[in-house]
């Protein structure tokens, strides 16, 4: 889901975002997951907050090592700082994502409303119902999208950031006024070394990764790595590290011309033959049979 994106991420997850406002730190997107190409929003984190509405299909998310599924009658919002990743359980899915700093509130709202809930620790997530008020803002939203294009994720050109701040004031509203703190965040430590253990994988996916090159980097344990990666990936270490450079491939495959031995030299893996394994058991299709069905 690299293609177009209005972001990017660094090799700790950490997403950027590339605001079109100066004076507003707000984005609104449509990010479309193919499910026969198997698109997904691979696990990132950032330090805005984010309003995702699914208007079509479903989507599980990941959140801090909890699953989440969200359908068309439901609104989640994301705290920042908050490992997640998304993909679509069954179906194509479109999302409508508003990824926001708080910049545009009064800064005293923020000290005694708001604030204390996005620091609490028990606070990665939440969810709420589609009603009618908030549908109406969303649709005014989406329709100002692009939908012509050929990308997986559009980006607004809408400068109209009263109907935007509108939405997104009711949706704190409601998260101030019935969050109950029942969903736990990842803990500060184990954010820190998760960081580095996915650091060091994004950055060495070329090159062979053991378990003790992680646990040497991360100065930590093996069953506490391990415990990590389950927590938060739902994968071992070396699932993650498949799992990556599987990723990496299908991109290379579907935007480049580089040929399949090229790519799978590129994404280290040990050899040609393991790599069209794996990548026929994620994908359901070889290499060569995936890039002549999805190559843009």
């Amino acid at each position: 889901m690299d293609r177009n994106l209005p972001i990017n991420m660094d090799d700790s997850l950490e997403e950027h975002l590339l605001y079109q406002s100066v004076g507003f730190s707000i984005i609104p997107y449509i990010i479309e997951y193919d499910y026969e190409r198997h698109d997904f929003m691979p696990l990132h984190w950032h330090r805005e907050l984010q309003i995702s509405w699914v208007f079509e299909g479903s989507l599980e998310f990941l959140i801090d090592g909890e699953s989440v599924v969200i359908t068309n009658k439901d609104i989640l919002f994301i705290n920042g700082n908050v490992f997640h990743s998304s993909s679509s359980p069954k179906g194509n899915a479109k999302t409508l994502c508003i990824n926001f700093n708080l910049d545009f509130l009064n800064p005293k709202i923020i000290e005694e409303y708001i604030g204390p809930i996005l620091a609490n620790p028990n606070f990665s997530y939440y969810s709420l119902p589609m009603v009618g008020t908030f549908s109406k803002y969303f649709n005014i939203i989406l329709n100002d999208i692009p939908t012509s294009e050929t990308d997986s994720v559009k980006e607004t050109s809408s400068t109209n950031y009263f109907q935007i701040i509108n939405l997104i004031n009711l949706i704190l509203e409601e998260v101030v006024l019935h969050f109950d703190g029942d969903h736990a965040s990842i803990k500060p430590e184990e954010f820190s070394i998760l960081n580095k253990l996915l650091s060091y994988t994004h950055q060495n996916y070329t090159q062979k990764i053991m378990i003790k090159d992680l646990t040497d980097y991360a100065h930590i344990s093996k069953t506490y790595c391990n415990s990590l990666f389950q927590k938060y990936t739902r994968m071992s270490p070396i699932q993650y590290v498949t799992a990556y450079r599987l990723q990496i491939a299908q991109e290379l495959i579907i935007t480049s011309n580089e040929s399949i031995s090229q790519i799978s030299e590129k994404c280290g893996f040990g050899t040609m033959s393991y790599f069209v394994e794996q990548f026929r058991l994620q994908y359901n299709l070889s290499p060569l049979k995936f890039r002549k069905k999805f190559q843009l």
